[in-house]
């Protein structure tokens, strides 16, 4: 870690926390961490590609930062692992809560923690549908019932609100909903939800 962020790569994704009104971030970077390379991705961007051509130019980073919401942070942080690199996450979307989970409600605590070299060592799963590709996750993973609710009430959500648009997701996701077969550590199970 460096005192000004020289070697520092921020992604920030611009699509993260469109519900909530936040600071924009922009300032601060620039004021404290001055040394550090901040990217806005793209509308549609990935940030695999991102990462991908900031490490085939002569200087790569030593240290990946996020700014976004936790299925940015859950991607920067496979990312991250692949390249060997430490990650630094600065909550940007709605919920946050991996960043939450690890002391930094505002971009502020984060950018503290990371110019005193303080770290978290964190817990990471890999979760795999069948033969598919395994999928980094940090904190928490949900698949099943629950993830297909919360799908249908964000479709309904502008129309009806989240809890009336809740209830209506519930009703339809449960009335076709299947149990999933699982395993773990080598037993099998039938659950309508693991989380």
């Amino acid at each position: 870690m460096t005192t000004d962020g020289s070697g520092l790569l921020i992604l920030r994704n611009s699509r993260s926390g469109t519900a909530v009104i936040r600071t924009d971030p922009a300032d601060l970077f620039a004021e404290r961490l001055p040394g550090a390379r901040v990217y806005e991705l793209s509308q549609g961007q990935d940030l695999a590609d991102a990462v991908d051509a900031a490490f085939t130019g002569g200087d790569p980073p030593r240290v990946l930062g996020v700014h976004g919401g936790d299925g940015s942070v859950s991607r920067m942080a496979g990312l991250a692992r692949e390249r060997g690199v430490p990650l630094l996450v600065m909550p940007g979307g709605t919920f946050n809560h991996f960043a939450r989970s690890a002391g930094l409600e505002e971009v502020e605590t984060a950018v503290d923690a990371y110019l005193a070299g303080d770290t978290v060592e964190v817990a990471a799963m890999e979760v795999r549908e069948g033969q598919g590709e395994a999928i980094l996750a940090l904190n928490a993973a949900s698949v099943g019932a629950y993830p297909e609710l919360i799908e249908e009430r964000d479709k309904r959500r502008r129309r009806f609100g989240k809890w009336l648009g809740g209830i209506i997701a519930a009703w339809r996701t449960m009335r076709t909903a299947e149990p999933l077969e699982i395993v773990r550590d080598g037993r099998r199970a039938r659950v309508w939800s693991v989380f």
